[in-house]
């Protein structure tokens, strides 16, 4: 709902509403922003180290250069939380409970000369129930015929207060607690038509994998082309490919514990004390399928005999008096189907205490300060189906453990005995705070009080990642384990805002904030903003400021850590145009042609470099908007916005590098440029590519965390609230919020050339070019119906010559008071059972779709009965 009284373009949602439609999280709820791009929830967690976190990104600015959700400020009741520590991009909505919840406040502009960094893009502040007298008990279950994704959730929300001297005078102390339990269901990939293979429109190798079982070496598959389907297909460069996507989830287990508790004490009449904890945990178990591997095998073993000709090769005596001897034999590419797919946990604890003051001062004026700590801690663990690549290794050269078919009794004993469990990786943030803000009116004019607030801020962050040993011996993870690294600044700031009534008709309020960091240097940062009744049922508003977002602690300490490209490439030397350079062996080829490279991220620190290397991002935004109410049950608003973002802080797309291999030729590592043997550090035997010793292959991609260049966004936001009818037969009203992006380019670098980015898939995600929620509601006595359409405007695929349709739901909600303490609410999510629309983006495991964008669980039933007494 937007708010029709505000000078600033804000959208805000209750939490009544959200019951009503069967929202059981702060993730889902906000996934329904008009404004938002979001693009981050739990899917993102198979195979990837997301911890589990989702994310707002109003108005995509991070979405097609893949850098987070970091230009979102989300604050709880006015204040900071802290970061996920594992990307430390942005707040993990899982971490707020939303039974404790009022109302959300969705500020669709600009805002850092009043809340500082990050809030770039808009600010979304949650604010807290605050009148709860009595007790809420509410248990829900919500599920589909289909199977999988069940959801069970209880909460328990309540209040009180005591102490009053005398018979309605105010109390002289109140509480409120809230605890929040959702458990999910795993929802196996394979359980709906949309996600269940990669093999999809007659193309049996874009979406699946060439490291396949039975295993291929030196560019020879004996199973080819009968393969063992249908886990392995026959692909169509002679190789069996592994159909990845059927044997991963689409959503993955996961579970959220939620509390909190606030306690209030009145002092005297004018001075009031308060302190707050909130605590979560958010469990997410993820099955990502078997493990891809490549190791060395000689010739002469009970699994390989001897090679075709044309397909001989030798590798390096290994456990042999001298490693540089050469044997016959060559490296083979399978899958460990034999250890069971992965299955990786991550665990991440979240809490915020806060003691606040607040109270009445001389002349009207308020003051209000806190001091408090947020934190977070996640953790990352790998529970089964990874196994020490050294010990596997062994068998395979051993002749023990057979690559290319089932295993034997003592093969698998070898498996099992190398299986892995234990924590991988870790990382911690925290936040301290120390504010103070104070209200009043400066002065009286005739057209009323020239209201103002002034501020001060401290903080203190710091941020640590490690990599446990463990992961050394596990390949597939991507992890370094010298990655280890820690950082800490302190932040001050000052602000202060002013509301000038300058005429009966017209307001203007101004803010200036100014913050300084220990690590980076200061910002300055004003806005000014006009609203002006031209009529009594005609408003019209707008604004302009700067805003900036410096560094994360993570970008800056970013450890080294592997992972693949977005897309298949060729390699520029052996494989130019698509085609295999003459003389290349079938395996050399495989290295080379329509690869998913691996890439490497890190920040300036852990790369050697001066942490003011990074700039800080610096924007520019302007909104103009129109508020009108032609009829007193009828209100329509529309608001244009623009952005401005200068040195975006991201990674060069690996697409680029690809696009123009000339000038981003250095960002390709070869096996040469590598250290061969034991030792600190990426190594050459790190990469499988560079166990074949026929080219010189590329090892992986460097893409550091840099400054990109500029990116300009523009759109219009409507809002459309209609009262129908109200009468003997009910309330009926209707409503409908939408964003239409017309413009969003960014560059790849400085100075670079700009690309587009709505309605198509962009280097990393699309940016939508249209998105609404749109509702039509009854209310009459102890009955409530909704029926709400949820729509996201399709794009250009990342294959460029398809297109994805629309995402279109509907969603049914049935809320029956039959009683004073009862409430029972029935829910239908996607009443038409609607597959999400075809995708064939090969950025994440799942295939078929976007499992960052679209919900594979199909129609979904749900029953929550509560109880207030």
């Amino acid at each position: 709902m937007t708010d029709p009284d505000s000078a600033a373009p804000i959208t805000v949602i209750r939490a009544s509403d959200l019951r009503q439609r069967g929202v059981s999280t702060l993730a889902h709820a906000l996934a329904t922003v008009a404004a938002s791009q979001s693009r981050l929830d739990l899917s993102d967690n198979v195979g990837n180290v997301s911890g589990g976190k989702a994310e707002i990104d109003l108005r995509g600015l991070g979405a097609a250069i893949g850098s987070g959700a970091s230009r979102t400020l989300v604050l709880l009741d006015g204040r900071r939380l802290v970061n996920h520590p594992f990307d430390g991009a942005a707040v993990d909505l899982y971490g707020i409970p939303l039974a404790a919840v009022d109302r959300i406040e969705v500020l669709r502009d600009g805002a850092s000369a009043i809340y500082g960094a990050d809030a770039i893009g808009g600010v979304v502040n949650v604010v807290l129930r605050r009148d709860l007298s009595r007790q809420e008990v509410a248990v829900e279950a919500q599920g589909s015929t289909r199977g999988g994704g069940l959801v069970r959730r209880f909460s328990l929300a309540g209040g009180g207060q005591g102490g009053a001297d005398a018979p309605g005078a105010e109390p002289a102390w109140q509480w409120m607690h809230a605890l929040d339990l959702r458990d999910q269901q795993r929802l196996a990939a394979n359980r709906r038509a949309a996600s269940r293979t990669g093999v999809l429109l007659g193309d049996t190798d874009r979406l699946t994998s060439s490291t396949s079982f039975p295993g291929s070496i030196n560019g020879y598959d004996p199973a080819y082309p009968d393969c063992a389907p249908p886990a392995s297909v026959a692909g169509t460069q002679s190789f069996c490919q592994f159909d990845t996507a059927a044997f991963v989830d689409a959503i993955p287990a996961n579970q959220q514990r939620l509390a909190l508790f606030r306690a209030e004490r009145r002092l005297d009449a004018q001075w009031m004390l308060s302190a707050e904890h909130l605590w979560s945990r958010q469990h997410v178990l993820a099955n990502s399928g078997a493990a891809p591997a490549a190791h060395y095998l000689r010739s002469g073993t009970p699994f390989l005999s001897s090679l075709p000709a044309g397909f001989e090769g030798t590798v390096p005596d290994l456990y042999g008096p001298d490693p540089t001897v050469e044997l016959p034999g060559g490296v083979v590419y399978w899958r460990e189907l034999a250890a069971g797919p992965r299955i990786r946990s991550s665990t991440t604890y979240g809490a915020r205490s806060l003691l606040g003051l607040r109270g009445e001062l001389a002349g009207g004026w308020t003051i209000e300060s806190g001091l408090g700590r947020a934190s977070s801690r996640s953790s990352e663990r790998v529970r089964r189906g990874y196994v020490d690549d050294g010990v596997i290794q062994q068998g395979v050269w051993d002749g023990l453990i057979n690559p290319f078919g089932p295993q034997t009794v003592a093969g698998q004993q070898a498996i099992d005995a190398a299986q892995r469990d234990g924590e991988v990786q870790r990382g911690r943030a925290s936040t301290d705070l120390v504010d103070v803000r104070v209200r009043g009116d400066l002065a009286q004019t005739r057209h009323g009080p020239i209201a103002a607030a002034f501020g001060a801020e401290h903080r203190r962050e710091r941020l640590s990642f490690a990599v446990a040993d463990l992961a050394a011996a596990l390949p597939s993870l991507g992890l370094d384990p010298g990655a280890d690294t820690q950082g800490a600044r302190r932040v001050n700031a000052v602000h202060a805002e002013v509301q000038w009534p300058l005429s009966e008709r017209l307001d203007l309020t101004t803010a200036v904030r100014v913050d300084r960091y220990s690590d980076i240097g200061s910002a300055f940062s004003p806005k000014a903003a006009l609203r002006w009744r031209a009529l009594p049922n005609w408003t019209l508003r707008g604004s302009v400021g700067t805003g900036f977002r410096p560094a994360t602690l993570y970008d800056l300490h970013r450890p080294s850590a592997l992972g693949f490209s977005a897309d298949s490439h060729d390699d520029p030397v052996y494989c130019p145009g698509g085609t295999a350079a003459a003389g290349m062996s079938p395996g050399d080829a495989q290295n080379a042609c329509g690869v998913q490279f691996q890439t490497r991220s890190v920040g300036p620190a852990a790369n050697g470099q001066p942490l003011d290397s990074l700039a800080p991002e610096r924007s520019r935004q302007f909104t103009l908007g129109s508020l009108w109410a032609p009829l007193p049950t009828l209100s329509v608003s529309l608001d244009y916005w623009h952005i401005l973002l200068r040195n975006v802080i991201g990674a060069l797309p690996d697409g680029a590098v690809f696009d123009d291999p000339t000038r981003y030729g250095a960002r390709i590592v070869r096996c040469s440029q590598l250290p061969a043997g034991a030792g600190s550090g990426l190594r050459r035997e790190d990469f499988p590519a560079c166990l074949s010793s026929g080219i010189d292959a590329i090892a992986y991609v460097d893409l550091p965390t840099q400054n990109l260049g500029s990116l300009r966004t523009q759109g219009l936001d409507l809002g459309v609230q209609w009262l129908i009818s109200r009468g003997p037969s009910g309330r009926w009203s209707a409503r409908i919020e939408g964003t239409r992006v017309l413009g969003h380019r960014y560059q790849r670098e400085p100075g670079g050339a700009f690309q587009d980015a709505v309605g198509v898939y962009g280097d990393d995600a699309p940016v939508f070019r249209w998105q609404h929620l749109a509702s039509l509601n009854w209310a009459h006595e102890a009955w409530a119906v909704s029926w709400s359409q949820r729509y996201r405007s399709g794009y250009r695929d990342q294959v460029e010559t398809r297109h994805v349709g629309a995402d279109i739901t509907h969603d049914l909600g049935v809320q029956w008071r039959w009683s004073e303490t009862w409430l029972t609410t029935f829910t239908v999510r996607n009443v038409f059972d609607r597959d999400p629309p075809l995708s064939l983006q090969s950025r994440s495991f799942q295939a078929g779709y976007d499992p960052r964008f679209a919900d594979p669980a199909g129609r979904m039933f749900g029953l929550q009965v509560s109880a207030s007494f």
